[in-house]
């Protein structure tokens, strides 16, 4: 899967040449009777189709035409533009300091008098105040890069767009501001130019843009500040006079590289600011830096929590290549620190939304700022339950999922509160992290005419916000495997936060940056389909997904399934898991190796009974049993245990009411059995079995055996196991002779036949009290 989205992103070419079945019908002209290879660009790429554009000697030598099909042999070729440009990137760096900082001192404050309050924004809280001043602050005060941090929605472009307008003030300031997509970039362009007070003059502003994207793709106010050639079609790149008449460049980090060449000199830019830093990797962000030196303000804004950019190498991540330069100055500056600003204010999502991923990923510091409408109908945080298999085809699919979020967002369409606006393009998304899974959903969507929901892929990065987010899990258990400790060759391990390769094709179970991301993408719904037993038993996130089901229990918002049927099936699932090996079984001997059997043997012994001890004692007991009195009752565990999601008991538990099995419904049955001897009876003994110690301890062993006891029983009443009846049995007593009598003539003919078992409460008066399993002899 891994290698599979490497060629899918990063080819840019694909080699061609038509295949045996095709060359029969003619050979290709030319190249002295060799055949021909082709080379093809990639114009564009969906989760669907592939679009190349063929050269005009290619559709004459194969012989194309419209309608047509051809099978050829490809071989895709991958992009190395972008290695080139980050090795370009690190020779063209002057000041390596720039990456390796002095950190600040902590707790020291920054001396920030550089504008008064009157001067800021009144929209503005008072930690985005902070970070405007610390980016205007004067440049006699020796500042390493500032890190404006925070969670996505807290208004860290916001802050950027009125930073600028406060620089601008000043002459003498130049402002190179880069963002990590073309996108991106058109929205920083929109924010500038009507943000900024006061407005941005005719000219200031240049958006240099790639060469190689449509024109038609952007809007008028961004062609206005962008340079077009002759043709309508193109984009044309700054020269230095134009770059010199600007006061604001604005571009994306990959097309910042054509600013180097214009020789500009270091130092030209006063600040240089970095938006969604978070998202690219470090060298790519340092075809920023390129144009800077140590009196050069660096801003950094972006979540160093969120979700990394994806590096197929595991050689570049087992030494931390991954990793943005965001996040790795976030690891050098100690805290607190006055380079470190910390944005906490939530300004695009529902509070209760905005409280669970508070709690469960940024330690219930994130507060909402706003107040979203919630739909009546629905708690903002909900869960619907789709049991399905996921299967896969071009990526793994879940059709059950599919019919399930389509379902309900044709429900939901038809009850759209007024408060929430219009319905339109684009009110409401569906994210999934599998094209297979976003390819059945946007069919079937088309399918039912619902043309406002918006498909995208969980790994874009920030993107659009939704009024309403649907969240497609995809997988689970069906497809998943465990991991096997030791296997996969000499590894370095990663760090617990670091989202792995095999973290990432697992998607929402398993990988924490990618759901905290996503979540805060809805506005006033977020819901989410997909299997809960197996968000609860798989990946990482699995404490996560706990709390998520739990909430939406406490508010009604769990559909198509109830918690206590959920923790059922997971108990029954840790069942199957934890039942491998049976610990009482007996050494397996080869059948050549084996020893007669020897007959029982006459005694008048009087047995020793052992007094239960607690499991943690193990060690007290021996080959030889410790004398003592009669062993003490061992309650069956009743009720669910304290521990989420897990079971002490390889077994199903009895339900509290009707003293039955918890019985668990398909997929997630348990089929594993563990068989434990019982011990031999004795007809002195009053046709009862004395318990091994050992084997009481084993409350799984003492379930599985009394299972079978009732089975063969026929029709025992399952009350007889509660501790609280009282049995109407004479208790256990011992034979008045002392013996066993196992030797007695007639005894090796007898047959067991399975009664009743009997529970004496502790400290009735009797002399023998203990376990004791009633078996008639026929």
């Amino acid at each position: 899967m891994a290698h599979g989205r490497l060629v899918w992103d990063g080819a840019s070419s694909v080699l061609l040449m038509a295949a045996c079945s095709s060359r029969r019908r003619g050979p290709s002209p030319g190249m002295g009777g060799r055949e021909k290879v082709y080379e093809a660009r990639v114009e564009t790429r969906s989760p669907e189709h592939m679009l190349l554009r063929l050269s005009e000697e290619c559709c004459q030598d194969l012989r194309l035409r419209p309608d047509r099909e051809l099978q050829v042999e490809l071989q895709f070729q991958l992009n190395r533009m972008p290695l080139c440009e980050m090795h370009f990137a690190l020779d063209s760096l002057q000041d390596c300091t720039l990456l390796f900082p002095e950190p600040p001192a902590v707790g020291v404050p920054l001396p920030l008098n550089s504008c008064s309050t009157e001067d800021l924004d009144a929209r503005l809280n008072a930690r985005q105040r902070e970070a405007v001043r610390a980016i205007a602050a004067p440049f006699s005060l020796q500042l390493p890069p500032l890190l404006l941090c925070g969670p996505p929605g807290s208004g860290k472009t916001f802050t950027l767009s009125l930073a600028v307008g406060m620089l601008l003030r000043d002459d003498t300031h130049r402002v190179l501001l880069c963002a990590h997509t073309e996108e991106a970039a058109d929205t920083l362009v929109n924010d500038l130019l009507t943000l900024t007070d006061p407005p941005l003059a005719q000219g200031s502003l240049l958006r240099v843009q790639d060469p190689g994207r449509p024109v038609k793709m952007v809007s008028a106010a961004v062609q206005r500040s962008s340079l077009i050639g002759q043709s309508p079609t193109e984009f044309l790149l700054p020269g230095r006079e134009e770059v010199q008449r600007s006061r604001v460049v604005l571009t994306s980090l990959r097309q910042a590289k054509h600013l180097t060449p214009l020789q500009l000199g270091t130092g030209y830019f006063t600040h240089i600011l970095v938006d969604e830093a978070g998202c690219s990797p470090e060298c790519e962000t340092l075809l920023a830096l390129c144009l800077a030196d140590r009196s050069t303000r660096i801003v950094l804004a972006g979540d160093p929590a969120q979700l990394p950019p994806l590096v197929h190498s595991e050689f570049a991540r087992e030494r931390g290549l991954q990793r943005p330069l965001l996040e790795r100055l976030c690891a050098l500056y100690p805290e607190p620190c006055c380079c470190r600003l910390e944005l906490n204010e939530q300004y695009r999502t529902q509070q209760h939304i905005v409280s669970l991923v508070s709690e469960l990923f940024y330690g219930g510091e994130l507060r909402a700022a706003s107040k979203q409408p919630a739909h009546k109908d629905f708690f903002p945080v909900s869960f619907f339950v789709a049991w399905g298999a996921e299967k896969s085809c071009c990526g793994y699919y879940n059709y059950a999922e599919v019919l399930e979020v389509v379902e309900q967002v044709e429900s939901l369409c038809k009850r759209w509160p007024v408060s929430w606006g219009k319905l339109e393009e684009g009110s409401l998304g569906v994210v999934t992290t599998s094209p297979g899974q976003a390819r059945f959903l946007r069919a079937e969507l088309l399918q039912r005419s619902l043309h406002c929901v918006t498909v995208e892929s969980a790994f874009t990065g920030p993107g659009r916000y939704f009024r309403v987010l649907f969240v497609s899990v995809v997988r689970t258990r069906h497809t998943y495997k465990e991991p096997v400790p030791g296997v996969g060759g000499r590894r370095r391990e990663l760090p617990q936060e670091e989202d792995s390769v095999e973290d990432r094709e697992l998607g929402f179970l398993s990988s924490p940056r990618m759901l905290r991301s996503v979540m805060l993408r809805a506005q006033s719904l977020l819901a989410v389909v997909g299997d809960p037993v197996a968000l609860c038993t798989m990946g990482k996130c699995r404490r996560v997904w706990e709390r998520y089901l739990a909430l939406c229990h406490k508010r009604d918002s769990l559909h198509g399934a109830t918690l206590p049927e959920i923790l059922a099936q997971i108990d029954s699932l840790e069942t199957s898991r934890s039942c491998m090996l049976n610990p009482l079984a007996p050494e397996f001997v080869p059948l050549s190796r084996r020893l007669p059997a020897p007959l029982p043997c006459l005694t008048n012994k009087k047995i020793q009974f052992q007094r239960f001890k607690h499991p943690a004692q193990r060690d007290l007991y021996g080959h030889a049993f410790p004398l003592g009195g009669p062993p003490c009752p061992l309650p069956l565990p009743v009720g669910r245990h304290s521990v989420y999601g897990r079971s002490p008991s390889p077994l199903p538990r009895p339900d509290p009411s009707t003293r039955s099995n918890l019985l668990c419904g398909s997929p997630y049955r348990s089929r594993l059995l563990m068989p434990l001897p019982m011990s031999v009876p004795s007809s002195g003994y009053g046709n009862c079995v004395p318990m091994d110690p050992r084997m009481m301890a084993c409350q799984a062993a003492m379930a599985y055996n009394l299972s079978l006891l009732q089975n063969a029983g026929g029709g025992l009443s399952p009350t007889v196991l509660s501790s609280r009846s009282p049995s109407p049995l004479s208790p256990f007593r011992s034979p008045p002779d002392g013996s066993m009598e196992l030797g007695k003539p007639g005894r090796e003919d007898m047959r067991p036949s399975f009664g009743a078992l009997q529970l004496w409460e502790e400290g009735g008066g009797h002399d023998r009290v203990g376990w004791a399993v009633g078996l008639g002899w026929g």
